[in-house]
């Protein structure tokens, strides 16, 4: 299983914007993130290749590599890319949002 947290993306995210900056900016990730969950639960099949899109690159660019790898599966599936059942990969998405937003917030008290 691809872990949650990259840690060294994180450490390079406040190498490149500040250690003063990151508490800031993992906050925003992790408003984003509860609002892109919401997002995906009511969202119809023909939102899921943007909704899962937007996902990806916040996960990418904050170190959420399980939620990175979910989210690009979802979107090519919906995008018709790869074969697969989106309302299953829609699920494991959901749940790898949970389990992302219980790691940050637990590793960086917020």
């Amino acid at each position: 299983m691809t872990e949650i947290l990259d840690q060294n993306k994180v450490a390079q995210m406040g190498a490149d914007a500040g250690e003063d900056m990151l508490p800031m900016l993992l906050q925003i990730f992790v408003e984003e993130l509860e609002a892109s969950h919401a997002e995906l639960t009511g969202c119809e099949h023909t939102e899921l290749a943007g909704v899962a899109h937007k996902v990806k690159g916040s996960a990418a660019t904050f170190g959420a590599l399980a939620l990175q790898h979910v989210s690009m599966q979802l979107e090519y599936a919906a995008k018709g890319i790869e074969p697969a059942d989106t309302e299953q990969l829609k699920q494991q998405c959901l749940e790898t949002m949970t389990q992302t937003l219980s790691v940050y917030r637990t590793e960086f008290a917020l």
